[in-house]
């Protein structure tokens, strides 16, 4: 299976952005039929690092569609200014509308036949598109879903874990369901056909669980394939709003169930019990994680049966949240510093060469406030 190919005009700029900052040129000609879309939000610090990873990539995307979110910083202007490297560049700001909305817009001001969701402080591996088509020439119809497995470092750059690999190849939703860590929007790499036929990303004003939501559906419709690489380095907050709010058990409750409620439309019976299993259990460790034992304790009785509860205590996590329980230490926090300290140390090497590939977008300059000072206006409309 062959993907057109998409040659820059001949009128067009061709795009030199390392060059434009003293450093040396280094984009593929080979422009594939591909659109990106970031949406951005008070993404200042980090936009720019995104978009060199873009740049980086062994295939070229024809287009890169920025979403500002309605941010109260200069990621406008730093989005505006990346125009002038790259022709391919085009920068929509909205109102606040949350990150599901500003995909969806990004994505019906797109052209390409495949989509690609990168978020603002998320960076891809220089092969993620080349490696996301050839998992697409691979599988038995165009019209899928593809995803690679992710790095997780905090907001320092230290590594905290890998994802699991899941080497899905085909109808896949129970995988999904049972497994909450398959797929980021980061990783996935998708026909424009599966965003169209699931309806797109839906505000659903769940705080996080949008994105599940949009995977589970389009996982019952579309076959998945994994591209069986980590080609997404994915920014998670060691603490941040996630923990914050752990401490409101009865919102994080609600928030599970109407989540399961929604998915519960398009999923048959046993599928939606393994997912509010799955969902439940995932809260259960959180809270747990981040030090809220007594939400922890609250929801392992009146969130699972009899019968669901000795599978909580399977596993390394299972058996540190008993422990935990057992003991009043909690063995979870602990056994959690003890894996940030080994990679913040012993480890840190191995993450070090794991992100060669990443240097030369890692030491790229970030453009300045004032060379990103450029007229950009609070808001423009999208038709």
């Amino acid at each position: 299976m062959s993907f057109p190919v998409v040659m820059p005009s001949n009128d067009a700029t061709p795009p030199n952005p390392l060059g434009s900052f003293g450093l040396p040129a280094h984009l593929t000609a080979n422009t594939v039929d591909v659109s990106v879309v970031v949406p951005a939000y008070n993404a200042q610090a980090t936009l720019s690092k995104t978009i060199y990873s873009i740049w980086a990539q062994t295939l070229q995307p024809r287009e890169i569609i920025i979403v500002n979110d309605g941010s109260s910083d200069h990621t406008a202007a730093v989005a505006q200014a990346l125009t002038q490297f790259d022709s391919r560049i085009r920068v929509i700001s909205q109102a606040n509308a949350g990150v599901a909305i500003a995909r969806q817009t990004g994505f019906d001001a797109s052209t390409g036949t495949f989509v690609a969701f990168l978020d603002s402080d998320d960076l891809w591996m220089p092969r993620f598109i080349e490696a996301s088509l050839q998992a697409v020439a691979r599988a038995s119809q165009p019209e899928c879903i593809v995803f690679s497995r992710y790095y997780a470092v905090d907001e320092a750059g230290y590594f905290m874990l890998e994802s699991p690999r899941f080497d899905f190849a085909g109808p896949s939703v129970e995988g999904l369901i049972a497994n909450a860590s398959v797929i980021l929007p980061s990783t996935a790499f998708l026909h424009r056909a599966v965003v169209e036929d699931v309806g797109g990303f839906s505000p659903f004003h769940l705080y996080y669980h949008e994105d599940r939501i949009f995977f589970i559906k389009a996982f019952s419709q579309f076959p998945a394939y994994a591209t069986g690489e980590t080609l997404t380095v994915y920014q998670q907050s060691r603490q941040g709003k996630a923990r914050r709010k752990m401490v409101e058990y009865d919102q994080m409750v609600h928030i599970n169930d109407k989540m399961i409620a929604a998915c519960g439309i398009f999923l048959t019976p046993n599928q939606k019990r393994l997912l509010a299993l799955t969902e439940n259990r995932t809260l259960l460790y959180s809270f747990a994680t981040y030090g809220f034992m007594d939400n922890a304790r609250r929801l392992l009785r009146e969130g699972f049966t009899p019968e669901e509860r000795p599978v909580l205590t399977q596993g390394v996590k299972g058996r540190l949240l008993a422990l935990s329980l057992l003991t009043g230490v909690n063995w979870l926090i602990l056994g959690r510093q003890g894996v940030q300290w080994f990679w913040r140390t012993v480890g840190h090497t191995w993450w070090q060469c794991q992100r060669l590939p990443l240097l030369p977008v890692l030491q790229m300059p970030i453009p300045s406030i004032q060379q990103a000072a450029v007229a950009v206006p609070d808001t423009v409309p999208v038709s």
